[in-house]
């Protein structure tokens, strides 16, 4: 039950191989990810033996939370939280074992994420300075596996995905865990900065496909189209822009970005590694994953390391 939660944190289109394993993944560090001319300005943000995942990059632009899964652990156990300083060396260990998929309250002193270690995953918050004791937000799980929260910019709904009778569901409740609602299907969603729409992934035949509620109007309209996938979406600061992760470069994963209304699709990545989980900052900049220099098959999450990049887009 919990796996397909974690599966669905690296995307739901990944086959993880070996994720129970101890085995070692050498990645050559100097092999960069390729970029095309649409993007500028690559910099590795981690280097560290364990992979990375899910950055996020706190209002302020101070500071990055993400997870790490350690396959010298087992299940849910081998996920926590990390954070970074942003422009200082180190990361500092934030949320034990049994946590994933952090993102930041409007404040950028406080974290929502999913806590895996009850029987059925729930929705938490913690401090990101000081004591990092674990909150429930609501003290019973809504579906099979809640998870991917996120706060509105106001401060007042909880965004976030589970799953009833097998189908990932797009939901919110209030910031006490109080009234959950249903939105429509689908998972990792995320909020518009002005808090009226969604953007989320739903599978529409045999590829994942980006959709946008509205949450006025509680209608969907479909995005993106293709025999492809494209997933893990994020509006920029201003709402003029969605970076995503598509397969349409040749069935490989790479960054693009279009206007939020699905239109001028740009590609930002290229080459033999696979390049996703984007997350705008506020600046502009895109952060991401990549595992490129892995010795494993280019679609596989066995390793991965946060990068980051400008698009250059016509602002």
């Amino acid at each position: 039950m919990k796996i397909a939660s974690l599966i669905a944190t690296a995307g739901l289109s990944v086959v993880l191989l070996s994720c129970g394993s101890t085995r070692k993944v050498v990645t050559d560090q100097s092999a960069p990810p390729g970029t095309t001319g649409n993007a500028q300005s690559l910099v590795r943000i981690t280097s560290d033996p364990v992979p990375e995942f899910h950055p996020r990059i706190s209002p302020d632009g101070k500071r990055m939370v993400f997870h790490i899964r350690d396959d010298n652990k087992k299940l849910e156990e081998r996920w926590s939280i990390m954070m970074m300083n942003l422009g200082q060396p180190g990361r500092i260990p934030l949320v034990g074992s049994y946590t994933s998929t952090p993102n930041w309250y409007p404040d950028s002193k406080t974290i929502v994420y999913s806590y895996l270690k009850p029987s059925k995953s729930v929705i938490a918050k913690s401090m990101a300075d000081g004591a990092a004791g674990i909150n429930y937000i609501s003290p019973n799980a809504m579906g099979d596996d809640d998870d991917v929260p996120s706060v509105s910019a106001d401060g007042k709904k909880i965004l976030f995905n589970t799953k009833f009778g097998g189908t990932w569901q797009v939901a919110t409740m209030e910031m006490n865990g109080m009234n959950s609602t249903i939105l429509t299907e689908g998972y990792n969603p995320r909020w518009h900065p002005k808090g009226d729409r969604v953007i989320y992934t739903k599978m529409v035949g045999k590829f994942e496909q980006i959709f946008e509620y509205n949450l006025a109007t509680g209608q969907s309209t479909q995005l993106t189209t293709g025999d492809y996938n494209s997933s893990n979406p994020t509006y920029s600061a201003d709402g003029k822009y969605i970076a995503f992760g598509s397969t349409r470069d040749n069935q490989n994963e790479h960054l693009f970005v279009m206007e939020a209304e699905g239109s001028q699709v740009t590609q930002l990545t290229q080459g033999n590694s696979r390049n996703g989980m984007p997350c705008f900052a506020p600046n502009g900049d895109i952060y991401f994953c990549s595992n490129s220099g892995s010795k494993t098959e280019r679609l596989n999450w066995t390793t991965s390391d946060i990068w980051k990049l400008t698009p250059t887009l016509n602002r």
